[in-house]
């Protein structure tokens, strides 16, 4: 009898030791856990091509190095394959009516903002009429030139004035990551007669930023 009931004990305490066991293991098991971080980078980077741009006047050609009969005072031309005077499609730009292609390589969406500086050369060295942030004209003044850009798709409204200076408005806004879009430019040249005929040039530079 004293040994069943020693046993008894004994199977009991074997009982509490497993179920305090498992409960150790339990609160173990319970105490750590992994978490995997994954870093994404905003990468923004873009380029254009072609590189250059020469206005000549000619219907037709718009291509760098063309001859042609040059710009006139107080009129406007455009970077359009079709013709330096060929206004793009107002209800929505095509392709084709862009010379500039941009190659996005830019993981997130993107805003292009394009900035069109003063002359810096030439015989008349125009500046362009929006030289600060805010400035919306778009009529050339009589030294000063006037610009605006045009992307795919965008009918006339969203044809935006370029600022000579960085930090204006966006001329085009969420580009989808790694997409590539095509655009052109609108001269509007100085209402004053030449001065000389050298040929005037500027930079227009496209910067990209994170939408």
């Amino acid at each position: 009898m004293k040994s069943l009931l020693r046993n008894r004990k004994l199977l009991t305490i074997l009982i509490v030791l497993a179920m305090l066991g498992v409960f150790a293991l339990t609160n173990i098991a319970a105490t750590t856990a992994g978490i995997t971080v994954t870093s994404t980078p905003q990468f923004l980077a873009i380029t254009i091509s072609p590189s250059s741009y020469n206005f000549t006047g000619v219907n037709g050609t718009g291509s760098t190095g063309a001859g042609g009969q040059g710009v006139i005072p107080n009129n406007t031309y455009y970077s359009n394959p079709n013709g330096d005077t060929t206004a793009p499609t107002g209800a929505g730009v095509l392709t084709g009516e862009c010379d500039f292609t941009i190659t996005n390589t830019s993981s997130v969406p993107t805003n292009m903002t394009v900035v069109a500086a003063n002359f810096t050369a030439g015989s008349d060295q125009s500046t362009n009429i929006n030289s600060s942030i805010g400035n919306t004209t778009t009529t050339p003044g009589i030294t000063s030139y006037e610009m605006q850009s045009y992307f795919t798709g965008q009918a006339t409204a969203a044809w935006t004035p370029c600022w000579n200076t960085v930090g204006g408005p966006a001329n085009y806004s969420n580009l989808a990551a790694t997409t590539n879009i095509t655009f052109g430019l609108i001269y509007k040249d100085q209402t004053n007669a030449w001065t000389g005929g050298t040929a005037g040039q500027f930079t227009v530079t496209v910067y990209v930023s994170a939408h």
